[in-house]
């Protein structure tokens, strides 16, 4: 049995305040998490643009944008469509 003396056991209240003073800094963490988790991609491909540029040509490149950009919207229209 894992408790025996389960009458033993005390219930104390627990203050809010503590947890949402901890909701709140986990909200900001979060919040500048994500914030870093899409500017850092987004800085490294604009860095990368002219050196993607340079070698794949301005041809190839303009069919890369064109598929990337046709991939992020039909991505984005799957939710418009119900999948979840």
């Amino acid at each position: 049995m894992l408790i025996d003396k389960w009458w033993l056991m005390s219930v104390t209240p627990i203050s809010a305040e503590p947890a949402a003073h901890q909701q709140s800094m986990s909200l900001k963490r979060n919040t500048l998490w994500n914030l870093a988790g899409t500017a850092i991609p987004m800085a490294a491909g604009l860095a990368l643009i002219p050196y993607t540029l340079d070698r794949l040509g301005s041809e190839a490149f303009g069919v890369l944008t064109l598929v990337w950009g046709s991939l992020a919207t039909s991505a984005c229209s799957i939710w418009v469509w119900g999948v979840r």
